[in-house]
């Protein structure tokens, strides 16, 4: 998505990429630091995902006011993956995590295929609109997830398993917008 707003401007991409690019794992690296818990998860995980996209909005103005959300969106995307692993590592059995991960990396890329497909051939803000707009399917579905008194830990769990796996698999792409 990046290379094709940066494509559409005439911008040289290489600074843009890099500091998103050092935001992501920086905020990959210091989530652990912040969540604590299943709230403190739950919290940056629509929390993050609500400054990305609040962050993306300046991405259909002028290149000059991109490398701000560039940093922000880039920072919050990680925090937001990285506290997914605390649901992953709580709510998913070990033998079950790969599969996991799996299951995740194999729907965000589809998505983020039809996406940058969409953007190269047709519009890049309309792939920009789309990358958004599974960030906010990724935040209802994030925000849809939480353990009633009644539920069984086993329902619970998949419950929440599925929730995170759809929440995910919908916001991967527009986390990795940046670089593709």
């Amino acid at each position: 998505m990046l290379y094709s707003l940066l494509d559409l401007r005439g911008t040289d991409a290489g600074h843009y990429i890099l500091t998103a690019i050092i935001a992501h794992f920086v905020g990959l690296f210091t989530c652990g630091l912040f969540v604590k818990s299943q709230a403190a998860a739950k919290s940056m995980t629509l929390g993050g995902m609500g400054l990305c996209l609040a962050a993306t909005v300046p991405s259909f103005s002028s290149p000059a006011l991109w490398m701000g959300g560039l940093i922000v969106s880039g920072y919050f995307s990680g925090c937001a993956v990285a506290a997914r692993g605390f649901f992953l590592r709580t709510f998913t059995p070990k033998n079950e995590r790969m599969k996991s991960c799996a299951d995740v990396l194999i729907y965000s890329n589809l998505l983020m295929i039809a996406v940058n497909v969409i953007a190269m051939n047709r519009s890049a803000f309309i792939g920009l609109s789309l990358s958004m707009l599974c960030l906010v399917l990724g935040m209802v579905l994030s925000g849809c997830c939480r353990q009633s008194r009644g539920m069984g830990r086993t329902k619970c769990r998949k419950t929440i398993r599925a929730a995170a796996l759809k929440s995910v698999a919908a916001a991967v792409p527009f986390c990795l917008y940046h670089y593709h």
